[in-house]
Formats: C-alpha cells, sequence, structure tokens
C-alpha cells in the first residue's frame, strides 16, 4: 500500500513540475518576444553613439525593407571628420554635438562629404563600431562584415545612410587600413591617399556619398 501512495505521489510531482515547466516557458517565450520588438526592433539612429540602443540583426533584418523605400522626411546631413594622433584614429560622425571643434583628442578635420540621416531611395545603412583595444572605428554598410561586433569592434550604432552604387551628385568613400597604428580611414578625395600610401592600403570603395 505504501509503495502505491509513493507511485501515485511521484507521479503527481511530476505532473506538477512539467505544467510549471510549460507555464515558464511560455511566459519566458513572451517577454523575449516583448524585449526584441520594443527594444531591438529600432529603425533609427540614436543621437549619440556612446549612449545609444544596440540594434541587433532582428532589428536589421527588420530594416531591409525599408533601405530602398523613399522616405520624404530623409535630409542630407555633413558627415564630419576627427584625427586623434594620440591613438592613431580617424573619426566620423554626423553629431556635431558628439565632438564639436574637437575634443579628447579628436581634431577636427572637416566635413568629408553628406549623408542621408534616414532611409532614403536606393541607400543602405553606415554602420559604425568602435575598438577600444587598437583605438579605431571602422565603418561598413555590409551588416554580414561585423555584424554586432565581432573581434574586438563593439557596434554603436547607425551613423546614417548612403547608396551603395553611384549615383547623380556623388562621390566614391573610398576605404583604407592602416595595421601599423591600427586606423581605418575614410576619404572622398582619391588624391589623398591614391591606391594606398604612408603605410594605409586601399581597401575599396564603402560607398557613395554627397
Amino acid at each position: 500500500m505504501n509503495n502505491a501512495l509513493s507511485t501515485k505521489n511521484i507521479n503527481l510531482l511530476f505532473k506538477v513540475f512539467f505544467i510549471l515547466a510549460v507555464c515558464f516557458t511560455f511566459f519566458k517565450a513572451q517577454a523575449v518576444d516583448s524585449y526584441i520588438s520594443n527594444t531591438i526592433a529600432v529603425d533609427t539612429p540614436a543621437p549619440n553613439f556612446h549612449a545609444e540602443r544596440v540594434l541587433g540583426p532582428t532589428g536589421t533584418q527588420a530594416l531591409n525593407s525599408d533601405y530602398s523605400a523613399t522616405s520624404q522626411k530623409a535630409s542630407k546631413v555633413s558627415l564630419y571628420r576627427y584625427w586623434n594622433s594620440t591613438i592613431g584614429d580617424h573619426m566620423y560622425t554626423t553629431n556635431w554635438g558628439e565632438m564639436g571643434s574637437g575634443q579628447n583628442g579628436w581634431i577636427y578635420e572637416g566635413i568629408e562629404g553628406q549623408i542621408f540621416s534616414s532611409p532614403a531611395a536606393n541607400t543602405v545603412p553606415l554602420y559604425r563600431y568602435w575598438n577600444i583595444t587598437i583605438g579605431d572605428h571602422f565603418y561598413t554598410t555590409n551588416w554580414g562584415e561585423m555584424g554586432s561586433g565581432q573581434n574586438g569592434w563593439t557596434y554603436e550604432g547607425i551613423v546614417g545612410y548612403i547608396h551603395d552604387t553611384p549615383a547623380s551628385g556623388t562621390k566614391p568613400l573610398y576605404r583604407y587600413w592602416n595595421v601599423t597604428i591600427g586606423d581605418h580611414l575614410y576619404t572622398t578625395n582619391y588624391s589623398e591617399l591614391g591606391s594606398g600610401k604612408h603605410g594605409w592600403v586601399l581597401e575599396g570603395i564603402q560607398g557613395y556619398i554627397y
């Protein structure tokens, strides 16, 4: 009799634990879905790259359908260029308030060109990354190149939107890499570094800006 009761109690406990596990799984899935919809699916760049929410792959995929859509609100903004000789780093931002005329070792070098502040026809995001180990800002239109961050580079957000093919009024944005000082440099002036010099190697055209 005691054995029969013990077996019944064990079976009852098993059923209770099973029901609790199912409920926990369900509510956890609901919480994850809520987090993704409220935090990841963001389609606008944050105003300050050092204090923004991170766009993961889910958010990025959600944006893909908007890349080629014409936005009446899309406007061009300046892409400011800075240089920090102490750590050997070129930095680019559309947020003048981030560095202004220069601070924290970065010297203002001028406006590299104009890009869109939001998705416009035939444009793609320009992603920004930061590698604190080697002191390098990195920019790419290819999400698959760095994704949410890898190899020491941390994803900081979307700088703006640029053309990935030539468009009327645009010019190429050339990308260079200097392995000696660990620096990526972007310029619309091909004669600045040409096919590569002073340690910088031409990696190609990152996109087209105004």
